[in-house]
């Protein structure tokens, strides 16, 4: 008799195991990426976004430092076609030059984006998420913008 009434609770204790055995993001997928720049590496910071294109819920941004990064599954977005934007800034543009009144010039730095408009602002880059996987990013600019030959505005 006395073993009859362990046989429910070890029924009870593999089903509470089991609950957490199942997958808690079941629909959102892990997303991993490499920036390069005519096939060289990219060795500025900057962050890469995905914007859902087809009604997804999710979007995802993330910085990197090296031209690669990865977005976790529990962050992960879901199957579909999101738009693609980059920036990386110089970090070297300073707001009001020495020379300008202010004395000692301003510290604070707005830096001048090196992507192309046609990978950030203007970008019509896109990247279909797939269920199955692996999901791999790779992006390899013609060229970067020279933040001296930019407008400033």
């Amino acid at each position: 008799m006395h073993n009859l009434r362990r046989v429910p609770s070890l029924g009870l204790l593999f089903g509470f195991v089991c609950l957490g055995c199942s997958d808690p993001y079941p629909d959102r997928f892990e997303i991993a990426g490499k920036i390069t720049v005519k096939g060289e590496a990219f060795n500025h910071a900057g962050s890469v976004s995905f914007e859902p294109l087809d009604g997804q819920t999710t979007r995802a941004g993330i910085s990197f430092t090296d031209g690669t990064f990865a977005i976790p599954k529990d962050q992960g977005l879901k199957a579909g076609n999101y738009l693609v934007r980059l920036t990386a800034g110089d970090g070297k543009t300073p707001t009001v030059p020495p020379e300008a009144g202010a004395p000692g010039g301003s510290t604070n730095i707005v830096s001048v984006d090196l992507i192309p408009e046609e990978y950030g602002s203007r970008s019509k880059q896109q990247f279909a998420v797939k269920a199955g996987g692996p999901n791999r990013v790779e992006i390899d600019l013609p060229y970067l913008v020279d933040p001296k030959a930019r407008k400033k505005r």
